[in-house]
């Protein structure tokens, strides 16, 4: 699935936008389900260096966020950056208060 993303990052037709939210959204839901096969499976404390890991790539992606994406999206003066971040918090709200996304989750 992520090379299928990657594939339809290269020539960025319009068209691929919705594909691509449908791979990552699937992309989401397999890695919660393979999470919580693991969790399940998972009787001893293994689970500890899992979620260090875990926590190293979390780190290296808000890095990523604040030096890269962030920079660029202030540099974009024609970006609503407050008018963002609104739509991005109500987004969050809808997804935490969804039932779906809950059970997927737990």
């Amino acid at each position: 699935m992520f090379k299928d993303v990657e594939a339809l990052t290269k020539p960025r037709p319009a068209s691929t936008s919705q594909r691509k939210r449908d791979l990552a959204d699937q992309i989401c839901l397999e890695l919660t389900v393979h999470a919580q096969i693991g969790q399940a499976a998972d009787v001893d404390d293994k689970s500890d260096p899992k979620v260090t890991l875990l926590g190293e790539y979390i780190d290296h992606h808000i890095k990523e966020e604040r030096a890269e994406i962030f920079v660029k999206a202030r540099a974009a003066r024609k970006l609503d950056l407050v008018g963002m971040r609104e739509t991005l918090a109500a987004r969050k709200e809808e997804l935490v208060a969804d039932p779906a996304v809950a059970v997927a989750v737990a």
